[in-house]
């Protein structure tokens, strides 16, 4: 992964298929959406691609996409509208960016629009991104980190990963329980951002606040 500069957290770190987020985005004014039926690995930056299918049609989807694409694709995904929006920006072969701006504007216009944010099930939101052939099959220590992240940052949901590979899809999120003592135990390093500090936490040790579900695709 190249070094990235202005980013929230875990960005200039590289090698380990980190998911950056990136807090100096394409400005929200010059962003045109576009509404698709499909989804694609889109290159273009100053483009936002918004689907409407339900989870399992889109995770499919992506799994497909996988066999004929290199680049790696991030999404925001809004179970309660069921709306895939694209977040992904800077897309290479083993890693791609969340776009900060943009995910803030989503989730923005998804409160103030959403009558029954009261709701648990309108609070879950899903970063979805896809590991395509040229990366590994399974969650990276990168992956988890990323979602330390971006549960810290975004406190009002329900925040779950979903990384798509060349053999299904697998949803983590940290476990209601154990998040909380992961937070109290790192809090000084979570207020300042330091996301870092847990590049030096084993995979095995970091997992194992984590529930870890994987569904399998033919």
């Amino acid at each position: 992964m190249k070094n990235i500069t202005k980013t929230f957290a875990i960005a200039g770190i590289t090698a380990l298929g980190f998911l950056p987020v990136k807090s100096e985005g394409q400005s929200i004014s010059s962003l045109r959406k576009v509404n698709s039926e499909n989804f694609e690995i889109n290159l273009k930056d100053n483009e936002q691609h918004v689907v409407k299918k339900n989870k399992e049609e889109g995770l499919k989807e992506i799994f497909q996409l996988n066999k004929i694409q290199k680049y790696e694709e991030a999404w925001l995904y809004i179970p309660f509208y069921e709306q895939w929006h694209e977040i992904g920006i800077e897309s290479e072969y083993h890693t791609v960016s969340f776009d900060l701006p943009r995910i803030r504007n989503i989730l923005d216009e998804h409160k103030n629009e959403c009558g029954y944010f009261f709701m648990k099930k309108a609070k879950e939101i899903c970063f979805v991104h896809n590991h395509p052939l040229t990366c590994k099959s399974g969650l990276s220590h990168g992956d988890l980190i990323s979602l330390i992240a971006t549960t810290q940052m975004f406190q009002d949901y329900d925040v779950r990963g979903i990384a798509v590979t060349n053999k299904g899809a697998i949803e983590y999120y940290l476990n209601p329980e154990k998040k909380e003592k992961l937070f109290l135990k790192n809090k000084k390093f979570l207020i300042n951002r330091k996301i870092r500090k847990f590049e030096k936490m084993p995979y095995p040790e970091i997992s194992k606040y984590f529930d870890i579900r994987f569904t399998k695709f033919d």
